[in-house]
């Protein structure tokens, strides 16, 4: 399985939201995307302390892509999720170029 915690990425989905991530084992925090078959987790980078880390430069959260052995765990209350909303593309994300009408703001 693969997850993504934004909206706009294609392997975003509604339960996104209450999965735990697993990384070696760890349960990880500040996860956007992990991916069991690749062993891939990306991640909000945090200090030694726990604590998250801001790049003021960038005026956002560093982010660190962290290897291993990866598992998704999905509450048993929040299953009927995956049968609800399978995964791949969602309609509501599929917007094709010049599908919109102008608006006259005059």
């Amino acid at each position: 399985m693969r997850i993504s915690a934004d909206s706009k990425s294609a392997d975003w989905h509604p339960i996104s939201c209450h999965v735990k991530v697993f990384l070696d084992g760890v349960e990880q925090r500040g996860v956007t995307m992990a991916d069991e078959e690749c062993g891939q987790v990306v991640k909000y980078a945090q200090d030694s302390a726990g604590k998250f880390v801001f790049n003021r430069e960038l005026d956002s959260l560093m982010s660190e892509c962290l290897h291993g052995t990866v598992k998704i765990e999905v509450p048993d209350d929040k299953n009927h999720l995956l049968t609800e909303f399978p995964f791949g593309p969602m309609e509501s994300h599929d917007v094709t170029v010049g599908e919109l009408e102008p608006v006259n703001l005059a």
